[in-house]
């Protein structure tokens, strides 16, 4: 499980819960280094996404057909004025 907190609008907390039943064959701490292997290879990719914020304008980027339930959740976002953490309208572009 990996909950996540915004601590600031453009940064996040989180933390990860795994259960691993009946792993005899691995310590505590290969399970836990293991884990944050993975971890920090996906840290640099989600860090170097641009804009850091969630663009609510439909042309700020270039969507697929598979992101149609992300667009309709942005428009949802606009509709509802919500503003922490998106960049509404052209703001993304710059």
């Amino acid at each position: 499980m990996l909950a996540a907190s915004p601590v600031m609008q453009t940064e996040t907390r989180a933390w990860l819960v795994s259960i691993h039943e009946d792993d005899a064959t691995h310590s505590d701490r290969e399970l836990y280094d293991f884990n944050m292997e993975i971890l920090m290879r996906d840290t640099s990719i989600v860090e170097s996404q641009w804009p850091k914020c969630l663009p609510l304008d439909p042309d700020a980027e270039l969507h697929q057909r598979c992101d149609r339930m992300a667009v309709a959740y942005r428009k949802w976002l606009a509709r509802m004025r919500f503003g922490w953490g998106t960049c509404p309208g052209s703001d993304a572009k710059r």
